[in-house]
């Protein structure tokens, strides 16, 4: 089940008082002869809740379990978290009704006949038992797991027939072949999901399609050369049979050239996924290279500054250490050139 916030459904205005849903979650202790006022409000509550949910979000296939999760509250007061306590007495009188139906799956039509039985005829009948004698009603559903589903079967067929209509006008140009309706499985599978969010519920319409209506087959189809390919025939509604070849030849030709343009098509996305994939690696290692790229300029500034201040500071020590061997060979200069000078010009300096 989704989300009981989401967009489409909303919980009635007494969702909010905590008094009135503290009463409404509680079970059904006392029977519907004993108490039909409270015993009709509760359950008519949840009926409508149910009901409204299931054709807002096209979540027609429910189960107790499920429901318990989606419609547990809060209450701050107490501090606890309560769940409807009555589904399952909610979900017998819906059957009883003919509004649900169990989802038996893997399962003869001899066992859903005993089923149908069971939920229709038999447990009424222990259920007014119960009542007629003033005792608590049982849970219906005690001896079946909490994970048993039933489905809305005329809201699930009345939107298979919306899925049926949408899907040709949204999908007729993707045919495989021009003047029959054959598709992709996995094209059908898609149409699906963005049509149904629910997976039970999608699963149960393609069931309902294809082997209740018969209005969708899956067949296989290869060559001596190709794998074997799924593909989908589709009818015009939920009342009509797909077309088929009517003859063996025929069928022979429409088999070659589906099972080639599936593969053709196959290739095709592959070597989109391939190219998109491709450049996905491109983008990363590009995006590596800019990331190397702009550590090794940091760390060759780094690197430069360093040596920079390093040979500063050694040209610095060298010039100071070389400064008195400079001021000696200076002085010794001085010196030498004295000696070398003539007398007369020594003393005529000596007498200015």
């Amino acid at each position: 089940m989704t989300d009981s916030k989401s967009a489409g459904f909303r919980l009635p205005d007494i969702w909010d008082d905590d008094d009135a849903m503290y009463s409404l979650m509680q079970p059904i202790r006392r029977s519907k002869v004993i108490d039909p006022v409270n015993y009709n409000a509760k359950i008519t509550f949840w009926k409508r809740i149910l009901l409204s949910y299931a054709k807002d979000h096209k979540a027609f296939v429910i189960c107790k379990q499920s429901l318990q999760k989606l419609f547990t509250r809060h209450f701050p007061v107490e501090g606890i978290d309560l769940y409807p306590q009555s589904l399952g007495e909610v979900i017998s009188d819906l059957v009883s009704e003919g509004v649900l139906e169990p989802v038996i799956p893997n399962r003869s039509i001899l066992g859903n006949i005993f089923t149908a039985f069971s939920y229709v005829v038999h447990k009424p009948i222990s259920w007014a038992y119960h009542y007629l004698n003033g005792q608590p009603s049982s849970n219906p559903l005690e001896t079946d797991t909490s994970d048993q589903q039933f489905v809305f079967s005329q809201f699930a067929e009345n939107s298979a027939m919306e899925f049926l209509s949408w899907f040709h006008d949204n999908y007729r140009d993707q045919r495989l072949l021009p003047h029959s309706a054959v598709y992709d499985i996995e094209l059908f599978n898609s149409a699906l999901s963005n049509f149904y969010s629910h997976a039970a519920t999608r699963e149960y319409i393609f069931y309902l399609l294809s082997n209740i209506k018969h209005c969708v087959s899956v067949e296989t189809t290869s060559t001596s050369d190709s794998q074997p390919i799924q593909i989908i025939r589709v009818g015009e509604d939920i009342n009509s049979r797909p077309n088929k070849p009517t003859n063996s030849d025929a069928a022979k030709i429409e088999s070659s050239a589906l099972s080639g343009i599936v593969q053709l098509k196959s290739t095709i996305k592959q070597l989109e996924n391939e190219e998109k994939r491709l450049e996905t690696v491109i983008e990363q290692r590009r995006n590596h290279i800019k990331s190397l790229l702009s550590d090794k300029s940091f760390c060759l500034d780094m690197v430069v500054g360093l040596a920079y201040r390093d040979d500063s500071t050694e040209l610095y020590w060298l010039e100071h250490a070389f400064l008195p061997f400079q001021v000696s060979l200076l002085e010794s200069s001085n010196s030498k050139s004295n000696k070398l000078r003539p007398e007369g010009e020594v003393h005529d300096v000596s007498d200015d």
